[in-house]
Formats: C-alpha cells, structure tokens, sequence
C-alpha cells in the first residue's frame, strides 16, 4: 500500500469510530429522556412525590412545572400529587399555572406557558394533595412568607415594574 492509501485508511477509520461514538451516545441520551431502559433504585410504587422520583435517579423533564419521568412511563409534576395511569382514582392538582391563588382539583392544565407571572416562584413550597379523601391545597410557612412578601412588593411597585421584578427577587433572597 502507498502512503496516500494508508493515511486515507487509518483517516477512514477514526471517522467511522466517531460516527458511532455519536451515534451510540445519542442512542444512550435518548433512553434517559424517554425513561427507557432505567432501572428504578427505589420501587416504582414507593414514590409518592416528585423530590423522592428526583432522588431515585429518574429523569426531570424540562417543562413548567418540572415533571418526573418513571420507569412506567407515569410522570409525577414538581407540586402535584401523584396519579399515575393505572390508578384511574381521585386526580389532585394545581388547577392553574401561574400566580399566587392556587387552586387544587381534577382539572389539571395539559400545558402550560414560561410566561413567568408574579409569585410564580412561591408556588414551589405549595402543593395539591388528598387529604382525608379530598384534594386540598397544602401551604409550607415558606409560601406563606413568599406570598406576604410579593403582595407588599405589588402593592409598593404595582406602576414600576422594574422595581417589582427586583423587590419579587429579593423576596425570594431572603427567603435563602
């Protein structure tokens, strides 16, 4: 063989190893996303929120609010309590997307926008939940210091929103 033909050999090579390097990576990033081929380190059945879905190493999809993909393919959203398909029982969410007056019931959105709406962070320390059979909104003392906080900072800023974007910011600072 010439020279040419060997480096254009040993070239051929490296090209078709990366190809598949990329191929099988983009393969392996797939199966994280759909949930597929990942093995639960915590039975399925034992998750009963979305931060004990998180801690058992299953995916986060990028979405508002953030959901948990399970290893059954059920997802549970950052908020919600879980209903997962196979339980065609009691459906308990956030009945709206944004702001500071949650309601809690059946009528879950399908989507909702990234448009941000003021208290919208707040909504973390809040959640819907069954209680003695009903769906009832449950509020940690960090919502209620979040929610007093942006209704003084509208209240103060309601012409200024830039002012307000910036006092809602330092109510969540303090908050830390």
């Amino acid at each position: 063989m010439k020279k040419n033909e060997i480096t254009y050999l040993i070239v051929g090579i490296l090209v078709g190893l990366l190809v598949a390097t990329g191929v099988f990576w983009i393969a392996k990033k797939g199966s994280i996303q759909t949930g597929e081929g990942i093995k639960p380190t915590v039975p399925v059945a034992k998750i009963k929120n979305f931060e004990e879905c998180v801690k058992a190493g299953n995916p986060v999809l990028e979405s508002y609010p953030r959901q948990c993909r399970m290893p059954d393919g059920s997802t549970i959203t950052e908020g919600v309590s879980v209903t997962r398909p196979r339980d065609p029982g009691v459906k308990c969410a956030m009945e709206n997307c944004h702001g500071l007056e949650i309601t809690c019931g059946p009528n879950v959105p399908t989507y909702c926008t990234m448009m941000h709406a003021m208290g919208d962070s707040c909504r973390y320390y809040a959640s819907c939940q069954i209680i003695d059979g009903k769906c009832q909104l449950v509020k940690s003392k960090e919502f209620d210091l979040c929610k007093n906080c942006i209704e003084s900072c509208v209240k103060k800023y309601t012409n200024d929103g830039i002012k307000l974007s910036e006092c809602e910011a330092q109510c969540l600072e303090d908050k830390q």
